[in-house]
């Protein structure tokens, strides 16, 4: 069973509390600008066929299990 102390608590409390004062809307425009100007076609070009590649890949593994349980079941 976990039990929390009061100390914990309170400098979770603080730590919160100390992270809600440093984010403003401003914190977030600027970092969300300096996420899309690291995207480039060629970034996203490369994600786009990283993720094709990747969803062939799950195919391919579901494909296995379904032969594998079909087969499982039949016997």
């Amino acid at each position: 069973m976990l039990i929390e102390r009061q100390d914990i608590i309170l400098w979770r409390r603080r730590y919160l509390n100390s992270i809600r004062k440093f984010r403003s809307e401003a914190d977030v425009k600027v970092l969300l600008q300096e996420g899309l100007d690291l995207v480039n076609a060629e970034s996203w070009k490369n994600c786009v066929k990283h993720a094709i590649v990747e969803k062939d890949k799950m195919y391919q593994v579901d494909n296995i299990v379904e032969n594998i349980v079909e087969e499982f079941i039949i016997i």
